[in-house]
């Protein structure tokens, strides 16, 4: 099983903000070795717009996780997945599907296990241990209410 870290830097982004692909890798592959996760294979989209999933490298990324491939996901920033909402939760979801952890640096998220999955169910996209994609039945599996007296 891999352990793959996802790069991707709009050459705006570059410019703008100083980050790159290279930067982007080295520092995931410290956090991999840092927890201990084992070595890390980068695989990146240069120059690439995070509107959309149509990116090389993030395609050839999801054919290596639903192939089994894949353990763990490793991003600086989750916008590095996708800017789109609505792409980042389908994205999550296929991770949990395949039981793929994500492990987002800057924002110090970790998906690989439920307590993860479950810190982050009213902050972000996740799955709950019981693999429901609602977020209210997520909430629920992951928090337990007080038990009011009737009276």
């Amino acid at each position: 099983m891999l352990n793959v870290a996802y790069c991707r830097v709009s050459t705006e982004e570059q410019a703008a903000e100083g980050f790159s692909i290279d930067g982007q890798a080295e520092k995931l592959r410290a956090y991999a070795q840092l927890h201990d996760l084992g070595p890390v294979t980068v695989i990146q989209d240069p120059g690439r717009s995070g509107k959309n999933l149509e990116r090389p490298g993030l395609q050839q990324l999801l054919a290596m996780v639903e192939e089994g491939h894949v353990s763990n996901v490793f991003v600086w920033r989750l916008d590095r997945l996708s800017r789109n909402l609505g792409d980042l939760i389908l994205l999550a979801e296929t991770l949990g599907k395949h039981e793929v952890g994500l492990h987002s640096f800057t924002e110090k998220l970790d998906l690989s296990s439920a307590t993860g999955r479950c810190s982050t169910t009213s902050s972000g996209p996740s799955r709950s241990s019981t693999g429901s994609s609602s977020p209210r039945t997520s909430a629920s599996a992951c928090t337990r209410r007080p038990v009011r007296a009737s009276g």
